[in-house]
């Protein structure tokens, strides 16, 4: 089964989105929305209203598009049964090969 398939059908199945970033409790996933947010489109689409809300300088906008995009990435990681801190190791093992981190 490809990548996109699978975490289109374990979005599907989940009852609650793992919030690892935000710590919400419950968060519930918009099934309807499953191929957009296994496909990484919710993503895209959420980083532009970002974009859009900073070069409109209206801060309370960029707040509030910034949450709705750690929503989006939290969803994301569900559908794909990915762990912060999986992400968290490869950024530092990344950041020390460039050497930017100490040790």
């Amino acid at each position: 089964m490809n990548l996109v398939a699978e975490a289109v059908r374990r979005f599907k199945s989940v009852d609650t989105i793992r919030s690892q970033i935000l710590g919400l409790k419950g968060l519930l996933p918009r099934k309807d929305r499953a191929v957009e947010v296994s496909t990484g489109a919710r993503l895209v689409e959420e980083a532009i209203e970002v974009r859009n809300a900073v070069r409109s300088g209206d801060r309370e906008a960029l707040i509030e598009e910034l949450g709705d995009l750690l929503i989006e990435v939290e969803a994301f990681l569900t559908a794909h049964d990915i762990g912060l801190e999986e992400i968290v190791e490869r950024q530092r093992t990344k950041q020390r090969e460039l050497g930017q981190m100490e040790g």
